[in-house]
């Protein structure tokens, strides 16, 4: 993938949707032609915070929930509650701005993802300011594996520049390692990510291939406390 895409892109704002410069126009010319080249999708970066549900295989959520999944179709909460101080149950469960939501995929094996229309629009945000919860989803389409929401590109950005720890950790078990080595080593040893993003990683190392890096940690990691679990980590995956 193009060095211009992950730093230029990245970190000009663009996928923050900050002011910047070149004029968009152009910059969005210059990506597409990049996507054009590298055999992806175009993505059009400059669209409004998108809403999924991600559902079971067979259409089912927490609790076996039957959800409508035809396109236009319609869902509903029957137990519905608007307060925002609720954080589980009361509502359909959705997530914003990328389907890779660790709260989500953690408890799904096989999870399908929908883009879908809300009701209300927005939906409410509950106190932690993680799970969004909707009385109705009207779903738009189904994703798959072509979906803009799984190109490298996307993913790449949810994974290393998302605010939430969780969205990080859950997008980097998606990233194929082989293709994205060098940004995942980068992550192991990056001192400034959450422990739980980087023990994610560490999880995904050879133990013969990245012995070095897995020894490194070994001796880094005496202290804090919360760190002797990212030693531990990669002690058990030398070991393995």
């Amino acid at each position: 993938m193009s060095t211009f895409l992950l730093t230029d892109i990245i970190n000009s704002g663009i996928l923050g949707y900050q002011d910047f410069y070149p004029p968009w126009a152009e910059v969005l010319k210059k990506v597409n032609k990049i996507l054009k080249e590298d055999k992806l999708k175009k993505i059009s970066f400059f669209q409004k915070e998108k809403y999924y549900r991600v559902l079971e295989k067979d259409g089912t959520s927490r609790n076996g929930f039957e959800n409508n999944v035809k396109k236009g179709e319609v869902t509903e909460a029957l137990d519905w509650d608007p307060s925002p101080n609720i954080d589980s149950g009361k509502g359909l469960h959705i997530v914003k701005g990328h389907p890779f939501l660790a709260y989500q995929t953690t408890t799904i094996n096989d999870p399908v993802y929908f883009e879908v229309e809300t009701t209300p629009n927005p939906p409410v945000i509950s106190s932690e300011g993680l799970v969004h919860r909707c009385q109705k989803v009207k779903i738009l389409r189904r994703l798959n594996k072509n979906s803009p929401e799984f190109s490298n590109q996307a993913l790449i950005y949810y994974a290393t520049k998302h605010k939430s720890w969780r969205v990080r950790s859950a997008v980097l078990k998606k990233l194929n390692f082989k293709d994205h080595e060098k940004i995942l080593i980068k992550v192991v040893n990056n001192g400034n990510e959450h422990w739980i993003v980087r023990r994610t990683v560490i999880r995904m190392l050879d133990p013969e291939r990245h012995k070095d890096v897995l020894t490194e940690l070994i001796s880094r990691y005496q202290s804090p406390l919360f760190l002797l679990d990212i030693r531990k980590v990669a002690l058990s995956c030398i070991h393995h």
